[in-house]
């Protein structure tokens, strides 16, 4: 198991191997796809056998999850019959029907996507947010070069005026100096919804850790 931190400054601290992404600062280097450029970069890098993970270095924080405990549940759990892992908890209303509540104009856009990149949009029934998920390289590979790559040029091209709305996340005050941008545009969250519609009818094998 290849397990990855994404560093986007200098002061953070990575739990697992560190991805540098501190060199990306500006729109035309797509900062504002955050995790998503390391995926891209990754991808070709996957071995057959192994399985992945690219997480934020908040993973730890946002799944109360430290190293120890998340090696201990997947050795218990034995990991490698299992195509999917996923690290998230339940959320308090439907996963879509959130995203749109927070972030207004998400439906339109999704639907977009979707009828581009030929998925259904549907309350998945697996809800995967914030890349909190270990594939296997083949599923893992599959999801970005069939799904991830033609959703961004989707979004940077034919949709680009909707995909660089604000998306009203504020939790970060320095989001400017991290991507050059005041705001987050809709790309992430956009893009963190489409692993679950892709998965939601394939005959795979899933682990979900909070069921």
């Amino acid at each position: 198991m290849k397990l990855y931190s994404i560093i986007y400054d200098d002061r953070q601290v990575a739990q697992y191997t560190p991805y540098d992404n501190t060199h990306v600062r500006t729109v035309e280097q797509k900062s504002y796809l955050f995790e998503y450029n390391a995926m891209l970069q990754l991808e070709p890098t996957f071995e057959d056998e192994e399985h992945y993970g690219i997480f934020s270095c908040r993973f730890d924080l946002k799944t109360g999850l430290r190293w120890a405990d998340l090696q201990e549940l997947l050795h218990f759990y034995n990991y490698e019959k299992y195509d999917l892992i996923t690290l998230c908890r339940p959320l308090p209303m439907p996963y879509l029907y959130m995203s749109e509540l927070h972030h207004p104009g998400f439906t339109e856009l999704l639907t977009l996507i979707c009828e581009k990149i030929g998925l259904a949009v549907i309350e998945p029934r697996i809800v995967i947010y914030s890349n909190q998920f270990i594939a296997k390289a083949y599923l893992y590979r599959n999801y970005i070069n069939e799904i991830l790559r033609p959703s961004i040029e989707l979004l940077d091209g034919e949709f680009r005026e909707l995909a660089f709305r604000d998306s009203k996340y504020k939790i970060n005050k320095d989001i400017e100096k991290t991507t050059g941008l005041p705001y987050y545009t809709m790309h992430t969250f956009i893009l963190e919804r489409l692993l679950s519609l892709y998965i939601e009818n394939m005959p795979i094998k899933i682990l979900q850790l909070f069921p």
